[in-house]
């Protein structure tokens, strides 16, 4: 093997490493973003629930998160994070 193919080899491993590492990075953002909004509804007022619930969800329906999605290698279903949120409650 030359220099030429073995560099070419550290490298394609490096960029794998890094494509990896992105997406754990972007897998944290969404994990930190439902934790964040479970906090928020489970200290929210029965009379203030359905309002912060659709607060809370203009997140979750955006193009932002879907491109968050995109970055970490998955995707969530806007809805079944709002019906997570509603049995957060169900106690």
């Amino acid at each position: 093997m030359n220099e030429i193919e073995t560099e070419m080899d550290i490298d394609l491993v490096a960029s794998k490493e890094q494509a990896k590492a992105c997406q754990r990075l972007w897998s944290m953002v969404i994990l930190y973003a439902l934790r964040d909004v479970r906090e928020r509804i489970a200290n929210t007022k029965a009379k203030n629930l359905e309002w912060a619930i659709r607060q809370e969800m203009d997140y979750f329906t955006s193009r932002d998160f879907e491109a968050v999605c995109r970055f970490a290698g998955f995707e969530i279903e806007p809805d079944t994070i709002e019906n997570g949120l509603r049995t957060l409650r169900r106690w």
